[in-house]
């Protein structure tokens, strides 16, 4: 089983009232809720359409990761930070600082607090990906994750995650382990479902079976690497003034008020992943609870068309999982 890759796209970050909207190099800066230069209101509302609104959803098969840590592995110790890239670009020639400065301080302080205090935790993942063309039916997965902890240079707990499908019916049942290190790094999965139910085999997260129908590979799985990954293409589009960049507060995500980043790029380009990627951040225990990533429409008059959606529910930090919740022999486990 494996998830999210790439995008998984896009940033993690904190509460801020600015938003910086920027178009081929014409800056212009607004409070959300205040008057803005023309005596008209920015409002806190997020793009709603059939595709680009906040609905949640979901989907896709043996795999499920949105996050990962700098190598395929899980370490996040070595993780790419903002701080040099922000910089830079505050100090630009024409001292005007770039859209997405301010969502970089948020994501690289909300990773280092992932990073400081952030043990394990448990979830419910809701998920939907659109894999060659096609959205797949949503997926919902119970995980255990636990981040890679280091003391004196030494791994002391790998990365491990554990992840059991609750739905789509064709999925239901099936289960993932994987921890770095362990079986030559390859995961586990018990098929969970329909003949041989209780099969279980051993797979290389890219292999060609363990990604089908997923866009990234196990390795990739978790709200850190999901931070991680936004801080990544944050600094490849500090390069380019052509984004807009809103940010809208107290965002009511049903059992969670959140603040929302939305990153859009107007206009395709080669060097851009996405048209519009939008992330949703606990304004509790500042981790993202929730992204979404969107391709650039087929016209002008379609909406944007959504390329992967993941919402992590339940969220419960620092639980104290153990060695034995990523154990093969562990009883509540069907692995064989």
């Amino acid at each position: 089983m494996t998830i999210n890759r790439a995008v998984t796209t896009l940033l993690v970050f904190h509460m801020v009232t600015t938003v910086a909207v920027t178009l081929y190099g014409d800056e212009r800066t607004h409070v959300v809720g205040e008057p803005a230069p023309n005596g008209n209101t920015v409002n806190g509302n997020t793009a709603n359409d059939n595709t680009v609104n906040g609905n949640t959803a979901n989907d896709n098969t043996s795999n499920d990761n949105t996050s990962n840590d700098n190598t395929a592995n899980g370490n996040t110790a070595n993780a790419p930070l903002a701080d040099s890239a922000v910089e830079s670009h505050e100090a630009s020639a024409s001292n005007q600082p770039h859209p997405l400065t301010r969502a970089m301080k948020i994501a690289h302080d909300g990773y280092q607090r992932m990073n400081d205090e952030v043990r394990d935790y448990t979830c419910v993942l809701v998920k939907r990906e659109r894999i060659d063309g096609k959205m797949r039916v949503p997926e919902r997965i119970l995980a255990k994750v636990r981040h890679e902890q280091v003391e004196d240079g030494e791994v002391v707990s790998p990365f491990s995650v554990y992840m059991k499908f609750e739905a789509p019916d064709s999925m239901r049942g099936r289960e993932i382990l994987f921890v770095s290190g362990r079986n030559d790094d390859k995961f586990l999965v018990r098929k969970g479902s329909g003949r041989l139910a209780f099969l279980t085999v051993s797979l290389k997260p890219t292999s060609m079976l363990a990604m089908s129908g997923n866009r990234y590979p196990i390795t990739e799985f978790g709200i850190k690497r999901l931070a991680e990954r936004m801080i990544e293409l944050g600094n490849h589009d500090l390069g380019y003034q052509e984004c807009e960049v809103v940010i809208h507060n107290d965002i009511d995500m049903s059992d969670r008020i959140c603040t929302s980043i939305e990153v859009m790029h107007p206009v395709r380009r080669q060097h851009f992943e996405y048209h519009l990627a939008r992330i949703y951040i606990d304004n509790e225990s500042q981790v993202p609870i929730r992204f979404e990533s969107y391709d650039w429409p087929e016209s002008e008059f379609d909406a944007p068309v959504l390329k992967e959606e993941y919402t992590y529910r339940e969220m419960k930090l620092n639980v104290g999982l153990t060695d034995a919740d990523f154990e093969r022999t562990n009883p509540a486990y069907g692995f064989r």
